[in-house]
C-alpha cells in the first residue's frame, strides 16, 4: 500500500490500513470485531515531492484510523517489510498529526462519541520507520507505537501484545515541549514499543490499560517522548510489561524511559526493563532519562518494577541550564506527587555534560540514584514517597 499524493487542503484526512483503512463511526454507532487478522506487506507514505497540510496522516498494519467507533482486535499478526514515512531530509513540511501503529494507527472521537480500542493477544513483527527527518513542523505531533500509534481520547485496552519490529520516528517538531501539561499533551511527539500515545487529547479523562505486553525491539525518535512500552500516557495503568535486550535513543530522544517516556496521572507496576537508555538535548528541551519513567507528571505511582542497564545523558550543553538535566535509576524527573515503592535497579549512569555525575550502581549506593539527579542542582527530584527499593544485578529474581 502506498500513498504519494493528496489534496493540499487543511480538511484532508488520509488513512492506510492493511485490512481497514478508516473505520468511521462519525454518523452512526459502529463496532468492528476482527479475530486473528493477518497482514504481510509494506505500507508507505511517500512525501518526497510534496508537503502535507492534512488534519492527519495515519497508517496501521490492520486498521489505519478509527473515528468514534469501537474496535476489538484479537490474535492479530503483522509481518512484512515495514510501515514507513519517506521524506527528503529537512525539506518536507508536515502540518497536522501523523500516527503509525503496527496494529492500529490512530483513533479519535467526535462530539458526543469517543472511540473504544481493545487489542489483545496480538504481535507486530514489522519495523516502523522514517527514512530521515522532515523540515521543522512546529506544534504538529507524530506518534508511533509497535501495536497502537495514538488514541487521543477514549477507553483503551492493550493486553498480552508483543512488538518485535524496530521503531524510528523521525518527525521534526521543534516546539513540542510546552511549559504546561496541556501544551505537552497536545503537541509532544511520542514513540513507544507498544503504544505511542494514549489519553493525550486536551481534557481527556478516559482510562488507558496496558498489561502483559512485551517489546524486544529498539526504539528511537528524532525529538520525542520515548518509552520501551509507552511513549506518553495519561490516566493509565501499565502492568506486567517488559522491555528487554535492546535500547532507546540514538537520535534526539528527549524524555526517555524503559517503560514510559512520559507518564501522567499513571500507575506503573510489576514491570521489567533490561536495556540501555540514552536521552539527548533537543532544541529547547533538556534531557531526562529513567530506568522505568523518563518524566513522571502529577500523581504517578511506580511499584514492583526492575531496571538494569546503562542510563546516559547525551548532552554537552543545556538549552535551559537553570532547569538542569536529570537521570535516575527508576524515574528521571518527578514531582512531589510521585511515589516509588519496592523497586530495584542496577547498572551505570553516564553524563556527558558532567562526568562527575557518572556512577556504577551498587548495593551500597543505589539509594542515591532512585530518582533523577542533576549536575545543575547536585540534588534529587522531589517525591511523595520512596520506600522498599534496592539493588538489582539484572539477572536474579
Amino acid at each position: 500500500l502506498q500513498l504519494t499524493k493528496n489534496e493540499a487542503a487543511s480538511t484532508t484526512k488520509t488513512a492506510l490500513g492493511g485490512i481497514i483503512g478508516h473505520a468511521d463511526g462519525t454518523d452512526a454507532a459502529l463496532t468492528v470485531k476482527l479475530i486473528a487478522p493477518k497482514w504481510s506487506g509494506k505500507i508507505l507514505y511517500n512525501f518526497e515531492n510534496r508537503n502535507s497540510t492534512a488534519v492527519y496522516n495515519a497508517a496501521g498494519g490492520i486498521v489505519g484510523v478509527a473515528t468514534a467507533c469501537t474496535v476489538e482486535i484479537d490474535g492479530a499478526e503483522v509481518t512484512g517489510d515495514n510501515i514507513s514515512f519517506k521524506v527528503v531530509s529537512n525539506t518536507n513540511t508536515l502540518v497536522g498529526r501523523v500516527a503509525t501503529g503496527g496494529i492500529v494507527g490512530y483513533a479519535e472521537g467526535v462530539e458526543g462519541r469517543l472511540p473504544k480500542i481493545t487489542i489483545a493477544n496480538s504481535t507486530n513483527h514489522t519495523p516502523i520507520n522514517w527514512n530521515t527527518y522532515n523540515k521543522k513542523s512546529n506544534g504538529t505531533p507524530s506518534y508511533s507505537g509497535g501495536i497502537l500509534g495514538c488514541v487521543l481520547d477514549g477507553e483503551t485496552s492493550i493486553t498480552n501484545c508483543h512488538n518485535k519490529g524496530d521503531i524510528y520516528n523521525g518527525h521534526y517538531n521543534n516546539n513540542a515541549y510546552g511549559t504546561t501539561v496541556t501544551g505537552l499533551r497536545t503537541s509532544m511527539c511520542a514513540t513507544g514499543g507498544i503504544v505511542g500515545a494514549a489519553g493525550v487529547g486536551a481534557g481527556s479523562t478516559s482510562k488507558v490499560v496496558v498489561s502483559g505486553c512485551s517489546n524486544t525491539a529498539n526504539i528511537d525518535a528524532y525529538r520525542a517522548a520515548v518509552g520501551g512500552v509507552v511513549g506518553y500516557v495519561v490516566n493509565a495503568t501499565v502492568s506486567e510489561c517488559s522491555f528487554t535486550d535492546n535500547k532507546i535513543g540514538n537520535h534526539e530522544s528527549t524524555y526517555a524511559g524503559g517503560i514510559a517516556g512520559v507518564a501522567e496521572a499513571a500507575t506503573i507496576e510489576n514491570s521489567k526493563v533490561v536495556a540501555n537508555i540514552k536521552s539527548t538535548q533537543a532544541g529547547s528541551c533538556n534531557p531526562r532519562a529513567g530506568g522505568i519513567a523518563g518524566w513522571a507528571i502529577g500523581e504517578v505511582t511506580i511499584s514492583g518494577c526492575k531496571y538494569f542497564g546503562n542510563l546516559t545523558i547525551g548532552a554537552t550543553t543545556l538549552a535551559r541550564p537553570g532547569e538542569g538535566e536529570y537521570t535516575g535509576g527508576i524515574a528521571g524527573f518527578t514531582t512531589n506527587e510521585c511515589s516509588i515503592i519496592d523497586c530495584k535497579f542496577g547498572g551505570k549512569l553516564a553524563n556527558e555534560l558532567d562526568e562527575t555525575m557518572n556512577a556504577t550502581i551498587t548495593a551500597e549506593n543505589f539509594a542515591d540514584y532512585v530518582v533523577g539527579i542533576s549536575s545543575q542542582s547536585k540534588g534529587t527530584c522531589a517525591t511523595r514517597e520512596v520506600s522498599g527499593c534496592g539493588y538489582w544485578d539484572g539477572a536474579s529474581e
